[in-house]
């Protein structure tokens, strides 16, 4: 009763694949949404798949991804398939909506009426505008529970200029992840979670993929093939890959026909499990 209310249709991303793909085409056919709101990463599983299939949804007027770290090329795809501008936006449990993207799509406008978000360095001083730092949030109208430079999790940088759309809030440039999606190198480096897709883009015909790190000198890389992968390039792949994480890394390739997902139905680009005594050794 409440999503008829408010007019929602609510479909699982925890269950998304190609034997689900025109369900779900069907069940966007006969509501015909106006918006569509998702994650960043099932929703460019769904366009892929669509794409795929050679299945047309119907145009709507904007669609707004949140929940997880969105890529440009994520964005592209989405666009094109559902004929729709696509806007970001940053958010959480604690304090619902952050920020979002305006019709410029130049960083993502902060909801300052009620919330104070900084950007600090490690003993929590404010960092420059333009500066990558960690994302802090006070907010003013949380009475049962204050929460005051609330640190996120998430790494990110502030633009200075005003919009040009002329709205005078401010703006966040972008979030980069979570601080913990990195992966060390037995060498003792540490390579951005954030490179890997801006990496794996390079490369045609592959709908999704995750770098899965469970022991110091190896790693995974887990790739959902689409029709036309050549896996004559995986050595190539891995050659270039060494650029990132190192010469000793061992890698290995494992295609599958879906990845693993959060309860939530979010999936990580970069998954580390690796402990902090092994990271000291």
């Amino acid at each position: 009763m409440h999503w008829r209310v408010l007019r929602w249709k609510t479909l699982t991303v925890t269950r998304m694949g190609p034997e689900r793909i025109r369900l779900y085409h069907q069940e966007l056919l006969k509501f015909r949404p106006r918006s569509i709101f998702g994650f960043a990463g099932p929703m460019f599983t769904l366009a892929a798949l669509l794409e795929e299939a050679g299945l047309e949804p119907p145009p709507v007027r904007g669609i707004i991804l949140s929940g997880e770290r969105t890529f440009a090329y994520q964005k592209e795809r989405i666009a094109k398939v559902f004929r729709s501008p696509v806007f970001e936006r940053y958010g959480c449990q604690e304090f619902s909506n952050i920020a979002e993207e305006c019709e410029r799509h130049e960083g993502m406008h902060v909801n300052a009426d009620s919330l104070y978000v900084e950007i600090t360095d490690d003993q929590g001083r404010p960092v420059r505008p333009g500066e990558v730092g960690q994302i802090a949030v006070t907010s003013f109208d949380s009475m049962a529970m204050p929460f005051i430079r609330y640190k996120m999790g998430d790494l990110g940088s502030m633009i200075e200029k005003p919009c040009a759309c002329g709205r005078g809030l401010p703006r966040i440039a972008q979030v980069l992840g979570r601080e913990m999606d990195m992966i060390h190198t037995p060498e003792g480096s540490i390579c951005a979670g954030i490179m890997m897709p801006h990496f794996m883009k390079e490369f045609a015909h592959i709908r999704g993929f995750q770098f899965v790190q469970e022991k110091l000198g190896r790693m995974r890389v887990r790739m959902v093939p689409e029709k036309g992968f050549d896996k004559g390039i995986l050595p190539f792949m891995e050659e270039q890959l060494r650029r990132y994480v190192g010469p000793t890394m061992k890698i290995e390739f494992e295609f599958v026909e879906e990845l693993e997902t959060l309860m939530s139905g979010k999936y990580k680009m970069v998954v580390s499990k690796l402990g902090k005594q092994e990271l000291v050794a």
